[in-house]
């Protein structure tokens, strides 16, 4: 497998592309990798890993979405206010992070989708007066 590289958009954002993959209940069928898909914003409150599969859970304002991949490196990720030090690391480094992710809809399960991509932007600090 070719080895996976940072790519660096100056100005508005800075885009690292990783591949992305859904890692569903063993028992339930293939994720589709086409097809309708969703755009949702909220905050990332859970992400976990098993090899190249990710799985997190993205509280929107009215639900909580459980969104997949079985392969991260197809995913894109972007930076949208920050630029990464080195590398992401999606699994160690987005949790708390505000996101906008793109999925493909899982037929006959709401709540669930197969990730496309996430752009991700960094709380803002609060200001102590």
């Amino acid at each position: 497998m070719p080895s996976v590289r940072p790519r660096q958009i100056f100005g508005v954002a800075v885009a690292l592309w990783f591949g992305v993959a859904g890692s569903m209940t063993a028992a339930r069928a293939a994720p589709p990798r086409h097809g309708p898909r969703d755009l949702s914003d909220g905050i990332i409150k859970r992400v976990t890993c098993r090899g190249r599969s990710l799985h997190m859970a993205l509280q929107t304002p009215h639900q909580l979405l459980q969104l997949s991949t079985d392969n991260y490196f197809r995913v894109d990720f972007t930076a949208t206010n920050f630029k990464p030090k080195g590398t992401l690391n999606p699994c160690k480094e987005m949790v708390g992070m505000k996101a906008q992710a793109i999925f493909y809809d899982v037929p006959h399960h709401p709540n669930e989708g197969v990730l496309i991509s996430v752009q991700l932007t960094k709380p803002k600090p609060a200001h102590s007066n």
